[in-house]
């Protein structure tokens, strides 16, 4: 919205009838819809950390509305990525990582799901693409995470990024091989 014109809000009741107090709030949100702009602000998960640190997860409220559409992205996934999206950056641990939606009850409204780049935003290479994705970071790598949707729709989403400890790297199978079997 260019902020050089005067917007009017219609604000109404559900009948001709309907009266009462309402409370608007009209704000500005900002929308991170260039790689760049991700680059340039702290990551989701700040700086480098590994997985006994504390600070292991990081969800985010977000919205597509308003965004701007990604053009000359490397096809990620199985398709290119050309609806609107929103970007943000976390560092690799050098294990395991997880990006999805809806984790914690966040709201995501629309068919969203997230692209994880890595390399810089003038040569980014994709990872993978998915509603719900796991990759193998590498510590200190910047990946860039991009919020987009599968059908061109819009909406508000809630980011789930994870390197918790939740995921074993060091497990056995503990089944036998040979045919055999436990009893107990």
């Amino acid at each position: 919205m260019p902020a050089d014109r005067t917007y009017f809000i219609f604000v109404h009741g559900a009948s001709a009838d309907a009266t009462g107090s309402f409370e608007l709030s009209v704000v500005k949100r900002p929308v991170i819809d260039t790689c760049e702009g991700a680059a340039s602000r702290e990551p989701l998960l700040g700086g480098q950390f590994s997985n006994t640190d504390a600070m292991t997860s990081s969800t985010v409220q977000g919205t597509l509305i308003g965004a701007s559409p990604e053009i000359g992205l490397p096809t990620c996934g199985l398709s290119s990525i050309t609806s609107p999206g929103v970007w943000y950056t976390v560092y690799g641990t050098g294990g395991r990582m997880r990006a999805s939606f809806n984790e914690l009850g966040e709201e995501t409204d629309f068919d969203a799901r997230v692209s994880v780049f890595q390399g810089s935003c003038g040569s980014l290479e994709c990872v993978d693409l998915d509603d719900s994705l796991h990759w193998e970071s590498i510590a200190g790598e910047r990946y860039y995470l991009l919020v987009n949707s599968g059908d061109g729709s819009s909406g508000r989403f809630g980011l789930f990024v994870d390197v918790g400890n939740e995921f074993c790297t060091d497990v056995v199978d503990a089944l036998p091989t040979d045919g055999s079997f436990f009893s107990g």
